[in-house]
């Protein structure tokens, strides 16, 4: 059999396996694994997606237990980490099944709903209404940006007009950004002690990261990039989310109305948990195609060895985004190139170099000259710079040992305004990073 796109020599069905792997940078002893399984044919590798289970009888034969090579939205028995060759090597004597699975469905689009509210939601009192920032007026300067914004999420169905007064009415807060436009806050934090965001605990996540990615790169290999287009509003949520999603804007004639949110929105605390499982079930589609991508939220990164095999699987993730029923920010993707900036980062593979831009790395200088004045910070000051600087850690090797202390400073910190003394080692630390940056060029290599 061949694939659209693929050389047009015949592969027998072990070497489209042993081809896989190697995409995969599983060792070739898991490929013999996985053929001794059964897992023989590049149908059992799931080209058209269909949902793979390694059936493992371990050594209890009279239960068995679905490992599942993932491409799940949720799987509590998978941690998201979870990586095939260590999915097989535990799978012990079994058999590769296709089924819908035990546990979750598997990511087929978007229509699938999610939660931002627990059970606990139930105990939260009803009537609530937030009053929306001062951002959010009529008299604010953002308002006329903001309102066509609004006008949008109503055509676009993701605000409803509400026949009930929801539970729960959340202010809204309008923030611009770097490109001129605004994002609509929804602010579900508040009020605290009966807000959406209370309810509920979270799991802890590892996100990918740039080191993952400066891993896939090799000396002049292609890169390529793309974006996701306002990606939570992408994300359904579910009638029982609605119930507590409502907000109210005012018109400029003056007219107060009241809706439901039906996206994901931006303010829960939910939504980096959720996307990110979205992101790694695309992310896992990819890697069962025989392409290794790294997924960062909306934003996914492609590293082949040839320029064709990176056009191919931008090519492959794009049509899958698509099918998914995401929305693709087109200006920001990045054809296959040997330069590409990821996660801020730029990336260099004729230099085999990682580099900060040198317009942030300026404004970086400059805040920490700033901060090395300053006898006290507050929470948001002190969160800013923590995130600047893990984002210079990236380049600046060795260097995160120098973030911990800021970062322990915020931690007894409850609100934004609350503030820190910057004294002993932390005060020491700031004056760490200030001093490297003054000498540092900006740039490291890819070992």
């Amino acid at each position: 059999m061949t694939l659209e796109g693929s050389s047009s020599k015949t592969m027998t069905d072990d070497e489209w396996v042993l081809t896989w792997a190697n995409a995969k940078k599983l060792s070739e002893a898991t490929a013999n694994a996985v053929i001794s399984l059964g897992f023989d044919s590049m149908e059992a590798l799931s080209w058209q997606d269909p949902q793979i289970f390694i059936k493992s009888l371990g050594n209890d034969k009279g239960n068995s237990n679905h490992l599942a090579i993932v491409d799940f939205v949720m799987l509590s028995e998978v941690n998201s980490g979870d990586n095939d060759e260590r999915i097989v090597s535990e799978s012990g004597a079994g058999q590769l099944i296709f089924k819908s699975g035990p546990f979750k469905p598997k990511l087929e689009s978007l229509n699938q709903r999610f939660d931002i509210v627990t059970s606990a939601a139930n105990e939260l009192p009803s009537g609530i209404v937030g009053k929306n920032h001062p951002s959010a007026s009529p008299n604010s300067p953002l308002y006329e940006k903001a309102h066509l914004q609004i006008l949008n999420e109503i055509e676009c169905g993701n605000y409803v007009f509400a026949e009930k007064t929801p539970r729960i009415i959340s202010p809204l807060a309008v923030i611009p950004k770097p490109d001129g436009v605004v994002r609509i806050i929804h602010d579900i934090s508040r009020p605290e002690g009966s807000a959406i965001n209370s309810c509920g605990g979270m799991e802890k996540q590892r996100f990918q990261t740039l080191d993952e990615a400066s891993k896939l790169a090799t000396p002049n290999c292609y890169m390529a990039k793309v974006d996701l287009k306002i990606a939570y509003r992408s994300v359904k949520l579910s009638s029982q989310s609605q119930e507590v999603t409502g907000l109210r804007w005012t018109f400029p004639d003056g007219t107060e109305y009241t809706f439901y949110d039906t996206k994901l929105p931006f303010g829960s605390k939910f939504a980096h948990h959720i996307f990110h499982r979205l992101s790694q079930a695309v992310r896992r589609m990819m890697s069962r195609r025989g392409f290794t991508i790294i997924a960062y939220l909306d934003d996914f990164f492609i590293c082949e060895t040839t320029k064709q095999r990176c056009i191919h699987a931008l090519n492959i993730l794009l049509a899958l985004i698509c099918k998914l029923g995401f929305m693709i920010n087109w200006s920001k993707v990045v054809d296959p190139t040997t330069k590409l900036t990821f996660i801020g980062i730029e990336i260099d593979s004729i230099a085999m170099e990682l580099r900060l831009q040198g317009e942030k790395l300026s404004f970086l200088k400059h805040e920490l000259a700033e901060f090395s004045n300053q006898n006290r910070a507050s929470k948001k000051q002190l969160q800013s710079i923590a995130g600047k600087l893990n984002w210079a850690s990236a380049v600046v090797h060795g260097d995160r040992v120098f973030l911990r202390r800021i970062i322990d400073a915020i931690t007894p910190l409850k609100h934004n305004w609350h503030k820190a003394i910057l004294h002993g080692e932390t005060w020491h630390d700031i004056e760490w990073w200030k001093k490297i940056l003054e000498t540092f060029n900006g740039k490291s290599l890819i070992f």
